[in-house]
């Protein structure tokens, strides 16, 4: 604002930059909320049942923990947060290396982050003035994006053993 001369106007842009974060800000306190709940539930146990019951190998532990993190979340931070908190001891004790582990997590993470639930699809709405409806058109994309670094990341880190 002063390089470019409009200080005077500070107190506008302050308060539409507040009308376009506040709802947002609620979005991340429910976030929270959430992944406390989620990680004094049983869903580990769950998860790592049904990976077991499908005869899946034990990497596939991270990338699926991200991306269910990630969905109940909607939120890549809170998703690879959660993931490798509940889930980081058992990754790493089915022989993944640290780095690989989290990898694999941090890509699960992404592929829903942009759900309705999460602050990522309505800071990204607002940022650009777009309706619910037509943010909902780009969802499909980011999910394509968010699986395609999952299989990357996976095939390299967690069938290739490329992070040793």
């Amino acid at each position: 604002m002063i390089a470019m001369g409009k200080f005077k106007h500070a107190t506008t842009f302050l308060s539409v930059g507040m009308q376009k974060m506040s709802g947002v800000a609620m979005l991340i306190l429910g976030t929270g909320t959430l992944a406390g709940i989620i990680s004094n539930s049983n869903l580990k146990d769950v998860v790592i049942s049904g990976i077991e019951t499908a005869g899946l190998p034990a990497f596939m532990l991270a990338p699926i923990a991200g991306m269910f993190m990630g969905a109940a979340t909607a939120s890549a931070t809170a998703g690879a947060t959660l993931g490798s908190q509940i889930f980081g001891h058992t990754i790493i004790a089915g022989g993944v290396s640290s780095l690989a582990g989290a990898t694999m997590v941090n890509a699960g993470s992404l592929v829903f982050d942009g759900l309705p639930q999460g602050p990522f699809f309505h800071v990204s709405a607002k940022s650009v003035d777009m309706d619910i409806k037509e943010r909902l058109k780009v969802l499909g994309f980011e999910i394509l994006n968010g699986l395609a670094m999952v299989t990357v990341s996976t095939l390299l880190f967690g069938a290739l053993h490329l992070a040793g």
